[in-house]
């Protein structure tokens, strides 16, 4: 379990709840599975973070956010944000938060072009 939170595979908060699982319901199962089982699994691939980005950008019901973002000003760190919480919320918390905000500045950069 110490494995997986120091190689990236899981977060801390993942492994809360792996060992809970651990100590309470699956007394023979090994960390690796149970993570498995409950799809708690950290999303840092690139290509699948962008994706995802693009997926919840692009949502009829965020348009209004995007266009505010293209508009530009003060307050575009509030959309980006916005956007931060959708992008976690879709991905179950499972994205990694600092390659998640790399994924999303490119394709509100590219959008925005």
């Amino acid at each position: 379990l110490v494995a997986m939170v120091a190689n990236g595979a899981l977060t801390t908060s993942m492994a809360k709840k792996v060992l809970t699982v651990m100590f309470e319901e699956d007394l023979h199962s090994i960390p690796n599975d149970i993570a498995e089982t409950n799809g708690w699994r950290v999303i840092s691939d690139m290509d699948t973070l962008i994706k995802l980005c693009e997926s919840v950008v692009l949502e009829p019901q965020n348009a209004s956010q995007l266009e505010q973002y293209k508009l530009g000003g003060k307050k575009i760190w509030k959309i980006e944000k916005f956007f931060v919480g959708k992008i976690m919320a879709a991905s179950k918390g499972n994205a990694d938060p600092e390659r998640m905000k790399e994924a999303l500045a490119l394709v509100l950069e590219k959008l925005n072009s």
